[in-house]
């Protein structure tokens, strides 16, 4: 009787720290991302004359363009 006792409050304790803490790392993200918002928001600012390219394709599918074959020409051997 007393293990039933001991896994009923266990299992009642586990619900309330799960409710518990659901609701304070909800509270703490929306305080967290009130405070951050602002910062990941805004572009990234570059000095004058700095380039950079960005490839999508590659980025995409995760193969390097230098990878992928490019065209097949046909050579004729001259003697």
């Amino acid at each position: 009787m007393a293990f039933l006792r001991f896994i009923l409050i266990f299992i009642l304790i586990t619900l309330l720290l799960r409710l518990i803490g659901r609701f304070f790392f909800v509270r703490l993200m929306k305080n967290w991302q009130s405070k951050m918002g602002g910062q990941f928001n805004q572009p990234q600012e570059r000095p004058k004359g700095e380039v950079t390219i960005e490839n999508k394709k590659a980025a995409k599918n995760g193969t390097k363009s230098s990878e992928k074959p490019g065209e097949y020409i046909d050579y004729e051997e001259i003697k």
